[in-house]
């Protein structure tokens, strides 16, 4: 191939049919690739057309790249969706998991250059699985997915395949990363766990626990995430009711998408009360009950989830930044710089100090952070901010770098790339009150998640006199701010 033609087939593609057809697949395909494998897609701030593009030797660097079902024997065949097919049902979102009917699909295209004998051993390997399924689904002395029951007083121990069991703890170890790449590989060994073994319920824990941050480290919408994750956390807790994992992951959901803080705090001290030593449902509490006005229970329950896990990475970032917003500022942020310093990597601390030094309006350091936050998480519309924010403070300093941060939040919020919320606290920091109020009543009409910290956000203190916050918070199902600052 000359240097012209491989210039020209490594061209930018400029449409999700181009990427389709990189692949030769259809558009839903590869768009549910970037959502669920991290299939590397770039975006275009502001534009409203070829809005997102991608890059041919990205593509083929990501397809080489190891994938975590490679060594299984199931994985030549399509897998169901990550979470399975979502239905309603009267009592909400309901997970419904499902072998393909099309036998082996499009892996056909993968197999081409494969050998016969090895094409022998995957149709041998699919019939053995569907004979598995058949025949565990007769016996009597198994629950329905495959592991034995094993009674324990009036709750059922479910015994998991042994293989279900080793991919639940590699996804464990993916979603403990908190990287958008890790989670998706965690969704991915989960998924193959449930396929293995349906009663199994730790894996769908997995997947809710998965879906719950991959709205946050991914460019997962909100409500698909939060509806993947009930489903999952109530389908968890239906195989087993005893699971504090199950009903922690029920907690988080109820919390912050349903705005059920009542139901929450019963599904948090139901786990709790299984299982007081596990950390996530002390860190997830602890977190909730700050927002709800506790702030001393916050930091006892927190204190007390570091102590289970120290070497929790989220759990310190948490507790960093909640030692900030409930006034121990120096304390607070002296944990997060520490971190920046030991584990780099991670992007909360600097998500979590680039939105402390915007409202205090150190550009500097902001930017510096709200970077290194934006590369992590590769999130092309943080980037965008980032780059229009160091062009506005070079040219009209701080209140430039607040406009310029501004219009090209206007401009993704046309796209729905951000979150009204994002718009109400930069306004607030420019003084535009009326703007950061109606942002705020659109972010409460569209029922964002970060509605849940208006109370505690230091970028909209400006906002505290108001009456109309006032009925905002009450509106959302928050205490007053007497309570939240007391």
């Amino acid at each position: 191939m000359t240097a012209i033609e491989a210039g020209k087939a490594d061209r930018q593609l400029e449409s999700w049919k181009e990427i389709a057809t990189f692949f030769d697949r259809d558009e839903k395909t590869v768009r549910r690739w970037e959502k669920e494998l991290g299939m590397p897609v770039h975006r275009f701030p502001g534009r409203t057309k070829a809005r997102v593009y991608a890059l041919p030797r990205e593509l083929r660097e990501w397809a080489k790249r190891p994938q975590p079902n490679e060594a299984h024997v199931l994985e030549p065949f399509p897998l169901p969706d990550p979470g399975g097919q979502i239905e309603d049902s009267p009592s909400g979102p309901k997970l419904v998991l499902s072998f393909p009917s099309s036998g082996v699909e499009s892996s056909a295209d993968r197999l081409e250059a494969r050998p016969k004998s090895y094409l022998l051993l995957l149709v041998a390997a699919l019939v053995a699985t569907l004979a598995i399924v058949a025949i565990q689904s007769r016996s009597s002395h198994s629950s329905p997915g495959g592991g034995q029951a094993v009674a324990d007083g009036a709750r059922n121990i479910h015994q998991p395949v042994a293989e279900a069991e080793a991919l639940y703890l590699r996804g464990r170890y993916s979603w403990n990363k908190r990287t958008p790449e890790g989670l998706n590989q965690a969704v991915d060994y989960f998924t193959q766990a449930i396929v293995l073994d349906p009663a199994y319920a730790k894996p769908y824990v997995g997947l809710a626990d998965s879906y719950n941050l991959l709205r946050e480290y991914s460019a997962m919408p909100e409500e698909e995430a939060f509806k993947r994750a009930f489903a999952a956390s109530s389908k968890a807790v239906e195989l087993d009711p005893g699971s504090a994992e199950a009903h922690a992951s029920l907690a988080f959901v109820l919390f912050y998408w349903k705005w059920d803080s009542p139901g929450a705090e019963r599904e948090f001290q139901r786990a709790i009360a299984l299982n007081p030593s596990y950390a996530d449902a002390q860190h997830w509490y602890g977190m909730a009950l700050a927002l709800l006005g506790r702030p001393a229970e916050a930091l006892a329950t927190m204190n007390r989830a570091q102590q289970l896990d120290p070497s929790s990475p989220s759990i310190r970032a948490d507790k960093g930044v909640l030692l900030v917003l409930l006034g121990q500022r120096e304390e607070g942020i002296a944990m997060l710089r520490q971190m920046v310093n030991t584990d780099p990597g991670f992007a909360s601390p600097h998500k979590y100090l680039a939105l402390i030094y915007l409202a205090d309006l150190d550009a500097p350091n902001y930017l510096i952070e709200s970077r290194q936050s934006a590369v992590l998480l590769k999130d092309a519309a943080a980037l965008a901010a980032v780059d229009a924010a160091e062009k506005g403070f070079r040219q009209r300093g701080v209140r430039g770098m607040l406009h310029s941060i501004l219009e090209v939040q206007k401009q993704q919020f046309a796209l729905n790339q951000v979150a009204a919320s994002e718009l109400a606290q930069t306004a607030a920091l420019l003084g535009d009150e009326k703007a950061a109020l109606g942002y705020l009543n659109e972010a409460l009409r569209r029922h964002e998640t970060p509605v849940r910290y208006i109370g505690l956000l230091p970028s909209l203190r400006s906002l505290h006199h108001s009456p109309e916050f006032s009925e905002l918070l009450k509106q959302a199902g928050l205490p007053p701010l007497d309570k939240i600052h007391p």
